[in-house]
């Protein structure tokens, strides 16, 4: 079984993340993360992204270790106004949420575009 993220980026998101990379200077679990994710990323248009796959500015419903489910909308920074409404890249759930591809991750996205926890174990 391979270690390799499962991670498609549209060209914006990856420039976006990558943004953020070459800002955060000090070691951290996330920059670790957001590096692992930015060199395995398949980079796709966005209009071919596929259906089950979380991209910034995409509302998203997840569970944080099979707790009560909660919906925000992924966005670069979080907002102070509507801390319950947003979640940020910018953070270790908000970079994990942008994970998910076919059930590799605890959310997804169905046919209306809203994403939902990943019953499958």
């Amino acid at each position: 079984m391979s270690n390799r993220l499962q991670c498609s980026l549209t060209p914006n998101d990856h420039a976006v993340l990558r943004e953020i990379l070459d800002q955060t200077t000090r070691d951290s679990a996330y920059r670790r993360f957001l590096r692992t994710k930015l060199v395995q990323a398949e980079i796709c248009s966005s209009r071919n992204v596929p259906e089950d796959v979380v991209t910034i500015n995409t509302r998203v419903t997840f569970c944080v270790h099979a707790g009560v489910p909660r919906t925000a909308n992924l966005v670069r920074n979080g907002s102070r106004d509507f801390p319950n409404y947003t979640v940020s890249v910018e953070s270790l759930l908000g970079l994990g949420a942008a994970r998910p591809e076919s059930g590799s991750g605890n959310c997804r996205r169905n046919r209306r575009g809203r994403f939902t926890e990943d019953q499958r174990d």
